[in-house]
């Protein structure tokens, strides 16, 4: 048996399906042409996020080892402390 998460709640109507994260808009970031790497840099209030990475091209198609695209990464948990 593995536990992922526990949850305590006096909610009575909690519903452990129920996404216990409020989506955030987008942040799209680009790199001149030709670059492949590099440092984005953007602000957070503190709190507990989880977010991925996704790699896209105009011009060239990305796919991933499965033929998936976008190209994501595996979601993250990150806290921001005040």
């Amino acid at each position: 048996i593995f536990i992922d998460s526990i949850v305590l709640t006096q909610d009575p109507d909690f519903e452990p399906t129920d996404e216990p994260y409020e989506p955030l808009a987008a942040i799209s970031q680009s790199f001149a042409d030709g670059r492949s790497k590099g440092v984005i840099a953007t602000r957070f209030e503190p709190g507990t996020y989880r977010c991925h990475v996704e790699a896209s091209s105009r011009k060239h198609p990305l796919v991933d080892a499965f033929g998936a695209s976008p190209v994501k990464s595996v979601v993250i948990e990150l806290t921001i402390a005040p």
